[in-house]
């Protein structure tokens, strides 16, 4: 009983690539040279829609994992950001290594196709080998460009600006600007794009009808709007870049609702504060969108009980949860000013550990 335990709670090894039979095939090698029970695979098939290959994958990482986490060996980032996401909402600890052998492969015919010098080949390659290897960064010729999405329309830019719109208001886009394009006539489309290459890393083009640009994926306005906002990062990064999107708050239905149970506040200030304020702790610690929501409702509650001055019962154990994340309670202690300042209140340290244990789970 203790040999059965001791085998089955240990980190396990996923190899999951591109292709048909390709991270099976490695597997089976492995396996066999290795003569390990720990190691498994995910075929990750082109035509595969990325939401239907997401739920295949997370479902075999609950199965495999032993209770120790996954290794996960992958070759092009949108295996990646399946990991990430998988991770963070199944709770399994998830560790990344790239091993990008198709972006090599890719490089390599890249190459060949403007070069017929073998020296000048492996001259240009041996460059791209520092960028992949060192600190294996998979797009190194992309990050120095800023990311675009093109939204498409056949006639004029209506339907374009109408995508446009839509990502704007249900997505937080960092570092990705949104660029509409007619489709009326298609050389000129082909020569606007060509421009946008120049400054930016083409992400995708979406609209109703593809436009069969060579290298450039395109997302149907079907895909768009059928796939849920938060997995939205999956239809944008199949290709070798890992992009995060998140969707975004509904802050006017949530002011709506405070508006009405808080009269004696001041709503403005509160819509123009508390954005701002969720929006630095969400880059400082990565909030979920369900805890942005939670620590919306429950900042408001507390700026209410100190605007009325209304006592507000202190946590039991606030000296130790401060003691505990000191770096925490002193990183807030400072972003609370932006809140404090504008409704003439003061946090006490029980209201910070509260947050605290919002922001930490604990």
């Amino acid at each position: 009983m203790n040999q059965l335990t001791e085998s089955e709670n240990k980190p396990v090894l996923l190899i999951a690539m591109h292709g048909k039979n390709v991270a099976s095939s490695l597997t089976g090698v492995v396996k066999q040279m290795s003569n390990s029970d720990s190691v498994y695979s995910y075929d990750l098939f082109l035509e595969k829609k990325m939401q239907m290959a997401y739920e295949e994958m997370k479902s075999l990482i609950e199965k495999i994992n032993r209770g120790k986490g996954v290794l996960l060996i992958y070759e092009m980032g949108s295996v990646k950001i399946m990991g990430k996401l998988i991770s963070k909402e199944t709770g399994i600890d998830i560790r990344f290594i790239a091993a990008p052998s198709t972006m090599i492969a890719l490089e390599t015919v890249k190459k060949m196709s403007s070069n017929d010098d073998l020296d000048d080949i492996m001259s240009e390659l041996e460059q791209s080998y520092q960028h992949y290897f060192p600190s294996i960064v998979e797009n190194y010729h992309r990050q120095k460009k800023k990311n675009v999405i093109i939204t498409l329309c056949m006639n004029g830019e209506g339907g374009a600006i109408q995508i446009k719109k839509y990502l704007e208001d249900s997505l937080e886009l960092q570092d990705i600007d949104i660029v509409p394009l007619s489709m009326n006539n298609h050389k000129e489309l082909l020569f606007k794009i060509n421009e946008l290459r120049k400054s930016y890393n083409i992400l995708c083009t979406m609209g109703s009808f593809d436009p069969q640009l060579y290298g450039i994926k395109f997302i149907s306005v079907t895909q768009l709007f059928n796939t849920p906002l938060d997995k939205l990062s999956l239809l944008i990064s199949s290709s070798n870049q890992d992009i995060v999107i998140k969707k975004k708050i509904k802050y006017s239905l949530i002011f709506k609702n405070i508006e009405k149970q808080a009269p004696n506040i001041d709503i403005d200030i509160l819509k123009k504060v508390l954005p701002e304020f969720i929006q630095e702790l969400d880059c400082q610690y990565q909030l979920s969108y369900d805890k942005k929501i939670g620590l919306i409702m429950h900042l408001s509650g507390v700026i209410c009980s100190l605007v009325d001055n209304a006592p507000i019962p202190k946590k039991y154990n606030y000296k130790n949860i401060i003691s505990t994340h000191k770096k925490t309670y002193e990183y807030l202690y400072d972003l609370v000013e932006m809140i404090e300042e504008p409704f003439h209140i003061q946090f006490s340290d029980s209201d910070i550990a509260s947050l605290i244990t919002i922001i930490k789970e604990i």
